[in-house]
């Protein structure tokens, strides 16, 4: 068998992505971070120019742009202009920039060689799923979308959203809604991937419900679960209908940078006055746009500083995400190890360093920052190349399996998003849609045991 040209490329960037690491100045060295950036847009140009399928609109796409934005944009474009640019107005250490531009680099090549089939293989595409997917099936998650969501509205869900990103609500606060509002984006997600996999007009019903849904989240101020369905919508709609042509992604993505950035413009957050006054004061010009993106360049710097100031803090930081699957599990490991939530939960310790707990606004993370922290050079390795093997897999497998099938378009629905947070993607809304999908699915095992009996 043959080694693969996409993979002797990768192979090749991820060894200049170690040199970069070595050679890394100790010191503030725009330049530096300018050559990292190019190199970047270079690997990626030819990964997707010699990409192994024909299909280039997925996951891949969607995270290499948004990771751009969340890793390099700040020292390459930013900085030099408006160094103080939103959330930058914060102390952290410049210094570190350098460094932790070369680690978000290295993770990325590892998670590309993650991506890449070591292999020669003819292009092929994966063929629908073998399991077919039934209108009545589509329709118990309809009817879950109404239940679910009256259910959230009903114990306050909607209003305690709109509080939260009104200024006048705690993001970090939980009740009964908390576990509606789960089962209601679990659902949604659901009638977003299968939807478009049915053969019958009714699916245009359901697609119209889904954007009803999403224009009552944004009217809240949220744009996670909105942006999520978007994304699943496409690509399932490139999949199964036909695909899409290059002019009408960059009118979809035009479109969907506008409506996101007019509704990050209304919110009214409950932030310090320097963040406020240096957002109206920047000059970046379009890359306000993507804020939410640029921002969390930051804690890719605080948390590659906190390690290497501090020790490593393992699996340590990470027990709340390990164990999210089980309701009221981080309640418990608080109260068994005294320590505050921020300390055991991916993503809270950013906001943590600068606000200390119970902080109402949060900072948020970087993906890669989270893995150097937790276990340096090797584990950004390790993380980032296991994340690209997993979505390689499930979308070349979910041909054949119904449960590979919803996992990619979880992964799509994150591919965004997923740069910002922490390194285990939510565990809770992946078991629990898993879980969801069996029981739906229970009915129909039976009938079919029942008639071969």
């Amino acid at each position: 068998m043959k080694v693969s040209l996409p993979f002797i490329i990768n192979l090749a960037f991820a060894v200049i992505s170690i040199i970069y690491c070595i050679i890394v100045p100790g010191h503030l060295d725009i330049s530096f971070c300018q050559m990292i950036a190019a190199t970047y847009v270079l690997q990626n140009f030819l990964f997707f120019i010699f990409l192994d399928r024909k299909n280039w609109l997925g996951f891949e796409l969607f995270f290499c742009i948004s990771f751009f934005f969340i890793n390099f944009v700040y020292p390459v474009f930013v900085h030099p202009v408006a160094p103080d640019f939103s959330a930058f107005a914060f102390s952290f250490n410049i210094d570190i920039i350098p460094k932790s531009t070369a680690i978000a680099y290295l993770g990325y090549t590892s998670y590309l060689l993650g991506c890449t089939n070591i292999l020669c293989k003819e292009r092929i595409e994966p063929i629908p799923p073998a399991i077919k997917v039934e209108t009545s099936h589509v329709t118990i998650i309809f009817l879950m979308v109404i239940f679910f969501f009256s259910c959230y509205i009903a114990t306050g869900g909607l209003k305690a959203m709109k509080s939260v990103y009104g200024g006048d609500g705690d993001i970090n606060e939980v009740g009964l809604y908390s576990y509606f509002k789960l089962l209601f984006t679990i659902s949604s997600y659901l009638l977003a991937i299968y939807s478009f996999r049915l053969q019958t007009t009714i699916k245009w019903v359901f697609i119209a419900s889904l954007l009803v849904v999403m224009l009552l989240i944004l009217s809240t101020g949220s744009r996670t679960l909105a942006l999520g369905l978007a994304l699943i919508m496409i690509v399932s709609y490139n999949n199964n209908i036909r695909r899409f042509r290059f002019y009408e992604i960059m009118i979809i993505a035009g479109m969907g940078v506008v409506v996101l950035y007019s509704i990050m413009l209304n919110r009214v957050s409950d932030i310090s006055q320097n963040v406020t006054d240096s957002i109206n004061d920047s000059d970046v010009g379009w890359l306000n746009a993507f804020l939410d993106l640029i921002i969390n360049n930051r804690n890719l710097y605080v948390l590659v500083d906190y390690a290497t100031t501090h020790s490593y803090t393992l699996f340590h930081g990470m027990l709340a995400d390990l164990t999210a699957p089980i309701p009221g599990a981080s309640s418990v490991l608080v109260s068994l190890t005294g320590e505050p939530i921020e300390l055991i939960h991916g993503g809270m310790l950013p906001t943590y360093l600068e606000f200390g707990t119970g902080s109402a606004y949060g900072l948020g993370t970087n993906m890669v920052g989270e893995a150097f922290r937790s276990f340096g050079y090797p584990g950004t390795v390790i993380f980032m190349f296991a994340i690209g093997y997993v979505v390689k897999t499930t979308y070349y497998y979910s041909s054949s399996n119904t449960y590979l099938y919803l996992l990619y378009y979880l992964l799509v629905s994150h591919s965004i998003m997923y740069g910002r947070g922490p390194i285990i993607m939510d565990l809770r809304l992946i078991t629990w849609a898993l879980g969801l999908l069996y029981l739906i699915n229970l009915p129909v095992k039976f009938v079919l045991n029942k008639n071969n009996a």
